[in-house]
């Protein structure tokens, strides 16, 4: 993709999607290096797919949507970010590396709901993500089941999670004035 010409990677659309979609992982990982290292946007020779992204007429699936960022146009770019928010679910449940970015793109799209981050701990490290994302409201209920299984959770989550509990705690009375205004521990001398 580094020095393929435009009209090429249109064409193949449907033999990139076989092809990346059988990689395993690492691979996947190791080509998305390769193309970020030998990229060529700066090159001036980035490829051009806004138009035909926007009009749909081509078709990528979400892995090779993520590798061609690193090779496509700034316009471009704005529209491979709109193809991946609108199906970045399959990208977090693969487990490629690191989808902060991910999740940011998505968020500044739409709303990320939080069940969608269930499972995703080792793809979501911990900070530089959420305050950059409309994250969905995590619920009392919600909480309780992030904070009943945090492992399967991003960090950032369950700190949400956490946040709803103290929010709900600090209006609840403190124990020492309803002990004071019951007198439990009246001092009757």
């Amino acid at each position: 993709m580094t020095i393929a010409h435009t009209n090429v990677v249109i064409e193949l659309a449907d033999d990139l999607n076989t092809a990346v979609g059988q990689l395993e992982i690492k691979h996947v990982r190791m080509l998305e290096r390769a193309l970020k290292t030998f990229g060529r946007r700066s090159a001036g020779t980035a490829l051009v797919l806004q138009d035909q992204l926007r009009r749909n007429l081509v078709s990528y699936s979400p892995r090779v949507l993520w590798l061609l960022r690193a090779v496509v146009t700034e316009s471009s770019l704005e529209q491979v970010n709109r193809k991946l928010s609108a199906d970045y679910r399959e990208l977090l449940e693969t487990g490629i590396g690191d989808m902060r970015s991910l999740l940011r793109i998505a968020g500044t799209e739409k709303t990320v709901k939080i069940e969608t981050l269930r499972g995703v701990r080792d793809v979501v490290p911990a900070g530089g993500w959420a305050s950059d994302v409309k994250l969905g409201v995590v619920q009392a209920a919600k909480a309780s089941e992030i904070l009943g299984n945090p492992a399967d959770w991003p960090a950032d989550v369950v700190q949400r999670a956490v946040e709803n509990f103290a929010t709900k705690m600090a209006s609840v009375e403190p124990i020492s004035a309803l002990a004071e205004r019951n007198k439990w521990f009246y001092d009757i001398n």
